[in-house]
């Protein structure tokens, strides 16, 4: 679970440096926790802390992230943002994110047939991140990216 939402934190960030020129110099620097907030059922609330090194101008806000974890093709969870982050101008601090998991086989992680912190390229990531500064937004769409793809595209750009 701590390397799904690490990707999926580098995916944003990726895309925010590729996107829009507002996103720029905007950086996820760190995951230092992550841990299970609650669980009922399938559902598992996670909170994370991020450090985002925000050196615009601009206050940026993380709205909206709608995303699959695919497992070979198949639907593995559903990811969802359950609160807006908000990072101020001019700032290298740590937040805490609320992600929301709803795993569609459940019985695959209480088995440990899958161990999410190993995520592997049978995992892949599908959905969209919307996210803006003031009263400008932009939604960033990504499809079938391979988990360990997500790990390194930092270091194409």
């Amino acid at each position: 679970m701590v390397k799904a939402v690490k990707y999926i934190f580098l995916l944003l960030t990726v895309i925010n440096l590729t996107s829009c020129g507002n996103f720029k110099n905007v950086s996820i620097d760190e995951v230092e926790e992550s841990r299970v907030r609650k669980q009922s059922g399938s559902k598992v609330v996670v909170e994370t802390r991020i450090r985002v090194n925000n050196p615009t101008s601009h206050k940026l806000v993380l709205r909206k992230i709608n995303a699959e974890i695919l497992r070979n093709g198949y639907q593995f969870a559903d990811v969802t943002l359950k609160e807006k982050v908000k990072v101020p101008a001019h700032t290298n601090d740590y937040h805490s994110v609320l992600l929301e998991f709803d795993v569609i086989n459940i019985m695959a992680v209480i088995t440990g047939t899958v161990d999410l912190t190993q995520l592997d390229d049978s995992f892949t990531a599908t959905g969209f991140i919307k996210g803006g500064t003031g009263l400008l937004s932009k939604k960033f769409k990504f499809a079938d990216v391979p988990m360990s793809r997500l790990e390194n595209l930092l270091d194409t750009e």
